[in-house]
């Protein structure tokens, strides 16, 4: 590709909607935070290597299908977690990194290596039955 030496039109999106195809004998329910492994989402879950895009808008069921069959539909932005009970975040922690427990639950540290980055702690605060955390995720324009 050449520099521009002329004006152009650009297209733009919102910047906060996507979609990503889904890996193959996998269910990722509503809400749940989706993560992309290699070239395909699943739902949240302790491992390494995991990239966290958002929150699913909707179910995405491909516990049938090939692996990229169908696409999660997912929204990046600040969502409410449930915080791992054994490795908690606190207003201390706040803008800190926070990292996946499972596809609801966000913890303060990495487990040793075992877990991947959720996003960066927002605030923690009561909502509904106990305390939730709310942890911004994926790409926000």
């Amino acid at each position: 590709m050449t520099a521009q030496v002329a004006d152009r039109q650009v297209s733009q999106r919102e910047g906060r909607a996507f979609r990503f195809p889904v890996a193959a004998a996998t269910i990722i329910f509503e809400g749940s935070l989706v993560v992309r492994n290699g070239v395909v989402a699943q739902p949240g879950a302790t491992a390494v290597g995991l990239v966290a895009l958002g929150i699913a808008k909707s179910q995405a069921d491909n516990r049938l299908g090939a692996a990229g069959a169908i696409p999660v539909r997912y929204e990046a932005g600040c969502f409410h977690f449930n915080i791992d009970p054994a490795d908690p975040v606190t207003l201390a922690d706040v803008g800190n990194p926070v990292f996946i427990t499972d596809d609801n639950t966000i913890c303060r540290t990495n487990g040793a290596g075992t877990k991947s980055q959720a996003g960066f702690l927002a605030a923690v605060d009561a909502h509904g039955v106990g305390t939730g955390a709310w942890v911004t995720v994926g790409v926000i324009v």
